[in-house]
């Protein structure tokens, strides 16, 4: 379903930003600068994700550098919460909901002042004044998915080391980022996607471990080579929501970590309809990989997957981390090593 979104000026937003960005509005009536906003702004929905589209206003005056940004301000149950920026010439962007929540955006296009515009004292940063979209949650959008996964699907964890396919790359770690449409190791698409909720990793990278010290499962050393890792005793858990799963299939999981931190020992728990764990030692790991089976997804189409130190872990600061992770159908007969080096 795709839905037409009406323009208005967010007077009750520009009250709530700071002082700031109260004299970038000023000044800009003053010096005579305005940005436009954007043009034929739409979304539709597909599941928990919210496409976005516009267009770019054709009125953007040669004062501004080129390109401007687009930016979208969530507001999930009255409650302000975080911005999408989307940079560059892109027309389009994904943005991840709970259905079961109310939202608002505010979508605005923001612009910076050339060197030859600027003047000294004033601000380079304008804001148009904003169109306001209130999400409306068709039925018709939830998806059920009927795909029947035959074939595993890889994720690669870290956005330092890229590998490619068959690998679904999940480059940040922060919260709310999804990767949707996940592909298994022939391309098919699942229609699958999975997202960091609600806590964050950091990026870990440690550069040439990998190629001296390699794994017996046969991942990509791209793989192997960077990682999401978190501090326990800062974030006892992070978890991942893989959604859109079809209702009637059952998974089994596979997780693979390693990194430098000694002591490093990793917990894996999934959660659907059906629970399981598994926990390893992640530290200069060649040859260990947790397993858990026969995991069904929620009446929702969802599983999630949580991480926190395990039992045994002795870092200073309760490191847990994963590399790979791998969805397969339950009782599929897997078979390492994979053999996905160059």
């Amino acid at each position: 379903m795709k839905n037409v979104i009406k323009s208005g000026c967010v007077i009750l937003v520009i009250m709530m930003f700071t002082s700031c960005y109260d004299r970038e509005i000023i000044d800009s009536k003053a010096l005579g600068f305005s940005i436009p906003d954007v043009e034929n702004l739409n979304y539709s929905r597909k599941g928990k994700i919210v496409t976005f589209t516009w267009e770019l206003p054709a009125n953007i005056s040669e004062d501004f550098k080129k390109p401007v940004e687009v930016s979208f301000q969530m507001i999930e149950n009255g409650v302000y919460k975080n911005i999408t920026r989307v940079d560059g010439d892109l027309t389009s962007v994904d943005i991840t909901v709970n259905t079961n929540n109310k939202y608002k955006f505010i979508v605005k296009l923001i612009g910076y002042l050339t060197d030859e515009a600027q003047t000294f004292g004033n601000t380079d940063r304008y804001y148009s004044k904003g169109k306001i979209i209130d999400l409306v949650f068709d039925p018709a959008d939830d998806i059920d998915n009927k795909f029947q996964l035959k074939r595993p699907i890889f994720i690669d964890f870290g956005g330092v080391d890229i590998s490619g396919p068959p690998y679904n790359v999940f480059a940040s770690g922060q919260p709310g980022t999804t990767v949707t449409d996940l592909k298994d190791d022939a391309g098919a698409n699942t229609n699958f996607s999975i997202m960091i909720e609600p806590n964050e990793f950091d990026g870990f990278f440690w550069d040439g471990w990998a190629f001296s010290n390699p794994n017996i499962f046969g991942f990509h050393w791209k793989a192997g080579n960077d990682c999401f890792d978190m501090n326990g005793d800062w974030k006892p858990y992070v978890d991942f929501v893989i959604f859109n799963l079809n209702l009637t299939d059952s998974y089994d999981f596979y997780f693979y970590g390693s990194c430098p931190d000694n002591g490093s020992v990793t917990n894996y728990k999934v959660m659907g309809k059906t629970e399981g764990e598994d926990t390893i030692v992640t530290f200069n790991n060649p040859d260990q990989i947790a397993f858990v089976q026969n995991i069904a997804a929620t009446e929702d189409g969802e599983i999630r997957v949580r991480l926190s130190a395990g039992a045994g872990n002795t870092h200073i600061y309760l490191k847990y981390n994963i590399n790979v992770m791998i969805i397969i159908p339950a009782g599929y007969d897997m078979q390492f090593p994979v053999n996905h080096q160059d």
